[in-house]
């Protein structure tokens, strides 16, 4: 497990470098929005610590019904993290594509918080980086590293709808 872990951690490291700058991948976070027509909005933020997951880092987030968009929603999660003091990610990856990313680096700018950030795109599954030009590429998909963003993106998106389900099961009671 450890090794696949450590392989998974080193080929995603290898394939992240071509487009941005990666030191080390210690801490990769990783967040999704969960919302029915704006209702029971939440947020999870799945942490993987050297490639496996790390529940006790999970956090989950309760967010404002005012949204309209999932845009507005990972504006509110992005400045609740990272008012924290939480220990910093090496990584941050979104659910979505280039319009979350953006949305994504604008509030980090604003912030000054300075952690590389990609997103993963849905149909075909595919990387966009946080950079200028938001390019996007398409790994193969074996690709161990890939795999990783991939494991990171399903888990978020269980932990996000397991607690929007919770809340809106309470809500009805």
């Amino acid at each position: 497990e450890y090794n696949t872990a450590d392989r998974r951690t080193k080929e995603l490291k290898k394939m992240l470098e071509k487009y941005i700058e990666i030191n080390d991948l210690h801490r990769i976070e990783c967040y999704d929005m969960s919302t029915m027509s704006f209702k029971n909005n939440t947020a999870s933020m799945v942490v993987f610590t050297d490639g496996l997951s790390d529940k006790k880092e999970y956090k989950r987030f309760k967010l404002s019904e005012k949204h309209v968009s999932d845009f507005d929603m990972f504006v509110e999660v992005m400045k609740r993290r990272f008012k924290r003091n939480w220990e910093t990610p090496n990584l941050v990856v979104v659910d979505g594509g280039k319009p979350q990313v953006r949305k994504v680096q604008r509030v980090l700018a604003q912030m000054d918080v300075k952690v590389p950030l990609i997103g993963i795109a849905k149909r075909p599954d595919r990387i966009i980086f946080g950079t200028q030009d938001l390019l996007a590429v398409r790994p193969q998909r074996n690709n161990l590293g890939f795999r990783l963003v991939q494991a990171l993106r399903d888990e978020s998106h269980r932990f996000a709808k397991k607690y929007h389900m919770y809340l809106r099961t309470k809500n009805m009671i």
